[in-house]
């Protein structure tokens, strides 16, 4: 996982908490990247210190679309283990904090218009007992905020956009409008696209780290998904294609 600038450590940290813990994944093991679950905890503890400790213009630099922090944290956060989960959403809140803490109302309209990852961090605040008491309650979030009614709305809004049932006077009251159909699928395109860059962008994981993202996403319900697994799809039926033609060679030889 490859950060930005002050993000080395970040980046050392990431390689950790992303890092498989079971014995049984050879792939890991054979890289060297099998730790233990204690040392993923510590790993997120410090990570948390240090997110707390960024400047706002760093910390929006973490919430960029070619920035893993968020991705990476997203693997951590759906881990069997309840203190890797916490470890893992406490850093979500740090980072969250520090984007957002003691910044004016038209700054932070401008924020969550140019972070769309920010929307997201924002929905997994307020999802804090499903993410932490449930190995799969992050899949089921984001299930959740990507998924119909009858009627043709998202179960799951954004806490900035507010429902549009929300009295006028509340929304005034906490900064918030309401999500308008076309805003809300904007931001939620932006979110999965930013996502999958861990899976078909330039800098993507290793493969353990793209099934487990894929397996968190398995539930998310957008157009742009498919678009991006197509395109990873295309690449692995042309590495199957290049494997056999190399292996049909050999034998000619």
């Amino acid at each position: 996982v490859h950060f930005q600038g002050r993000g080395s450590l970040l980046r050392f940290l990431a390689m950790i908490w992303t890092a498989p813990t079971d014995s049984n994944n050879t792939e890991g093991a054979s890289n060297g990247l099998l730790i233990t679950e204690v040392t993923q905890v510590r790993a997120l503890r410090i990570a948390r210190a240090y997110l707390h400790s960024l400047d706002h213009d760093a910390t929006i630099a973490m919430l960029s679309a070619y920035c893993p922090v968020v991705s990476s944290l997203l693997l951590p956060l759906s881990s069997p283990n309840t203190l890797i989960r916490k470890g893992a959403y406490h850093c979500i809140e740090a980072l969250y904090s520090s984007a957002t803490v003691s910044q004016p109302e038209d700054k932070l309209t401008q924020i969550y218009s140019s972070c769309p990852l920010l929307h997201l961090l924002d929905y997994l605040t307020t999802c804090k007992v499903s993410i932490t008491t449930d190995p799969i309650g992050l899949q089921l979030v984001l299930q959740s905020l990507y998924s119909s009614t009858e009627d043709g709305n998202r179960r799951g809004t954004f806490p900035r956009l507010a429902p549009p049932d929300v009295p006028p006077s509340a929304k005034k009251r906490r900064g918030k409008k309401a999500e308008s159909l076309e805003e809300g699928e904007r931001v939620r395109e932006a979110i999965v696209e930013s996502l999958l860059l861990m899976i078909v962008g330039l800098e993507r994981g290793p493969l353990y780290m793209i099934n487990q993202l894929l397996s968190i996403l398995s539930g998310v319900d957008i157009k742009c998904k498919l678009s991006g697994l197509l395109k990873l799809m295309k690449e692995l039926i042309q590495k199957v294609k290049e494997h056999d033609e190399h292996t049909m060679d050999t034998n000619k030889e």
